[in-house]
């Protein structure tokens, strides 16, 4: 059958979901059995019905080793699949027990009921032309259960209560099922809706990365014949200020150089595929150590604590790019009074990075890193958005709180790869 593309893919979730349902309604078919053949007396043909019942157990035992198998994909033609094989189940219970005149020939509804909340159309039509069908059979091919009861008014009496318990338990499961399949599509369309979201702020970023490449390509060219005009400069100048003038400013050009030479390279590198790899506290203390040098208006203090020896992770120079650039943040806030805590174990590296300035408002805590932002006068708030995006590249998260006693709180974890560590 062709599927619809208005409905969400399935997952062993709802698998999971049908198994369980499948599973009440085993122990409450052998309870109403038990309780007719033994309770009121009905003459059922036990041996068959606990033959058929044995069947459809095994049928579920083989469902839940597919599940285990861990292949979340479900296909909606094998879950149709799973609904048609419980309604020819039931069919066969109710031919067994009474046929048309079992109270409990609302269960053809159930597998009906679900078909509509997580199949197409076509799907859901089919198995109620099968089901009616079914159910025609049953009408036409009657077979009632025998009563040893010949009282008349008693046995109406048992098949009004018989159709009571069966529209009883047919709305517990209905209502329990469908609820629980409900909340499954729910969280699917949040996962879906923040899929999208990441996938437009990873275009985003693209644009970003090309629009910095190109950037840094169009300003080599003139910072170059600067750096060219300052060097005559300095070179023919007899003065002894303007010569100090001039070398800041051709040192200031190479830093720009360096910048550019940086951002392009880093615009570049839009995978991790050829990082290199360092132990977790040479890398911290790496970080620091070069921050420090470039940022020697600030004071930083900083503790590493962890397994020994520390673990090796795979780094590039876009993740010491997005550190230095939340450093940087943090500098900005507070130059005076900067720490950095770094705890690794096998499994993941935290760093907390903790800052004394003003905090941050509710509306830079609900946008940075989510999108460009910046409460800075002449800021253009791409540093933590890049910074995010490539920390979660490395499979790791950022997160911002403002701490009680004054300044911001930043929590980087990086997960570490146990296979690099292997053979380390």
């Amino acid at each position: 059958m062709s599927t619809s593309s208005t409905h969400p893919p399935l997952d062993s979730q709802q698998l999971r979901q049908l198994f369980l349902l499948r599973n009440l309604t085993i122990i409450g078919i052998l309870t109403v059995i038990s309780i007719a053949n033994y309770g009121f007396k009905i003459d059922l043909p036990v041996n068959a019905l606990s033959t058929t019942t044995f069947i459809i157990v095994i049928f579920n035992i083989l469902a839940w080793l597919r599940i285990l198998r861990g292949n979340k994909h479900v296909s909606h033609n094998e879950f149709f699949l799973h609904l048609l094989i419980d309604t020819f189940f039931f069919g066969i219970l109710i031919y067994l027990s009474g046929g048309a005149s079992n109270p409990f020939g609302m269960i053809f509804l159930l597998p009906i009921i679900i078909s509509a909340t997580v199949l197409p159309m076509i799907y859901t039509w089919s198995l109620a032309a099968i089901a009616i069908s079914f159910y025609s059979f049953l009408v036409w091919v009657y077979k009632p259960a025998h009563n040893i009861m010949h009282n008349d008014g008693d046995s109406f009496s048992l098949h009004i209560m018989g159709m009571w318990t069966g529209f009883v338990f047919g709305t517990l499961i209905v209502a329990y099922f469908v609820s629980r399949l409900g909340k499954l599509l729910h969280q699917q369309q949040t996962d879906l809706h923040t899929a999208h979201k990441q996938a437009a702020r990873d275009e985003q970023l693209v644009a970003l990365g090309t629009l910095a490449a190109s950037t840094a390509h169009e300003l080599n060219t003139p910072l170059g014949t600067v750096a060219l005009i300052s060097q005559t400069l300095y070179e023919d100048c007899e003065t002894d200020d303007t010569r100090q003038q001039l070398h800041i400013i051709r040192t200031q050009i190479e830093r720009c150089k360096d910048a550019l030479s940086n951002l392009s390279a880093c615009a570049g590198n839009l995978s991790v595929e050829g990082g290199r790899s360092m132990h977790a506290d040479e890398f911290i203390q790496t970080l620091v150590a070069n921050w420090e040098k470039r940022r020697s208006d600030a004071t930083i203090t900083f503790q590493t604590s962890g397994e020994t020896p520390a673990p090796v992770i795979l780094i590039d120079d876009s993740l010491t790019h997005a550190l230095n650039n939340i450093l940087d943040n943090a500098a900005d806030a507070s130059p005076d009074n900067i720490e950095l805590l770094a705890q690794w174990d096998q499994h993941i590296i935290n760093i907390d990075i903790y800052d004394s300035g003003p905090g941050l408002d509710g509306e830079a805590l609900d946008h940075l890193g989510k999108r460009p932002y910046s409460n800075k006068q002449d800021g253009l708030g791409l540093g933590l958005f890049i910074a995010y995006a490539v920390i979660k590249r490395f499979g790791g998260q950022v997160s911002l709180t403002n701490r009680e006693s004054g300044g911001v709180l930043t929590h980087i974890s990086l997960p570490i790869d146990p296979d690099i560590n292997k053979y380390d």
